[in-house]
């Protein structure tokens, strides 16, 4: 299996930022969409060409077993936003999310 450094367009600092979020495979990159990567700091365009890249050399039948684990990120990004509210889950996540996608337009 690919590691992500060795995916093109992914360097050290977009690797920390990945790994950091809890993405270690390439399949996981490969099922993500582009909003998620930007909600990590990393910038559309790039966002674009990673999974991109991703999705060129991934085998379809593994992504499945990735799927729960690539999901994880979202948690941990959720959780480390200004719109985190342990008190208030759900509304602070869509006003979480609802910026991201904002962000990307």
């Amino acid at each position: 299996m690919i590691k992500i450094e060795e995916l093109e367009g992914v360097g050290k600092t977009t690797a920390e930022k990945l790994k950091k979020a809890g993405i270690e495979t390439v399949n996981e990159l490969a099922i993500l969409r582009v909003e998620d990567l930007t909600s990590l700091d990393i910038n559309h365009s790039h966002a674009e060409k990673i999974i991109e890249n991703a999705k060129k050399i991934v085998n379809p039948r593994l992504i499945e077993h990735d799927i729960k684990k690539a999901s994880k990120y979202l948690v941990y990004a959720f959780e480390q936003s200004e719109y985190y509210d342990e008190d208030n889950i759900s509304e602070s996540y869509d006003k979480w999310y609802s910026n991201v996608l904002k962000s990307n337009k």
